[in-house]
């Protein structure tokens, strides 16, 4: 009960300060948690706008992390953003705040679920994401090919969402081998 009363209140408050006229909803985002770090995606947007992500304990209300960043969508049309914040239980209710605004409209998202810790061995920050074509792995970043072993179009892998020189990290039994960034495709939320 103490959650929807402090959601009424952020609306009220945005709404009565004069800083926004009546908000919509911002349907086109991705969030994935974590129990100590959030990634947000963000595309479909017209405008270049102000983003603001936040991530609450649900049950406390204590502030874990945020972000601020500028949306831009002719430089680049898909806003991603993860940052880290120090680790809660798992199955922690975590609610997550998400505001887009571009000085005529406002946007914005709430959504809470409860967080999971990513399977032991998993490096943090990797995300569970799509493959989108099948490619071979590599040693290292723009390293050697390793014979005889290939991600399938379609298949799910922990990624490092960073790029090094066109590939990124993947968490493979154990080990880290690296994928051509072109084949990693959007989080699995």
């Amino acid at each position: 009960m103490k959650r929807v009363g402090i959601i009424f209140f952020f609306v009220v408050a945005l709404v009565f300060s004069g800083a926004a006229q009546p908000a919509k909803a911002l349907d086109n985002a991705t969030v994935n948690l974590t129990c100590n770090s959030a990634y947000v995606a963000l595309s479909g947007i017209n405008f270049g706008a102000y983003f603001v992500s936040y991530v609450y304990n649900a049950e406390t209300f204590a502030l874990l992390g945020f972000s601020t960043v500028f949306y831009d969508p002719y430089s680049d049309p898909l806003l991603d953003v993860q940052y880290d914040f120090n680790q809660v239980p798992e199955g922690t209710p975590l609610l997550t705040i998400l505001i887009a605004e571009d000085y005529i409209d406002f946007f914005f998202s709430f959504r809470e679920e409860a967080c999971e810790s990513l399977p032991e061995g998993v490096p943090s920050g990797f995300q569970l994401r799509y493959i989108t074509c099948s490619t071979g792995i590599y040693s290292s970043s723009g390293g050697e090919l390793v014979p005889d072993e290939a991600l399938l179009e379609g298949q799910t892998w922990y990624v490092d969402p960073t790029s090094e020189g066109g590939y990124n990290a993947v968490y493979i039994s154990g080990s880290i081998a690296y994928v051509k960034s072109s084949c990693v495709g959007v989080p699995v939320s």
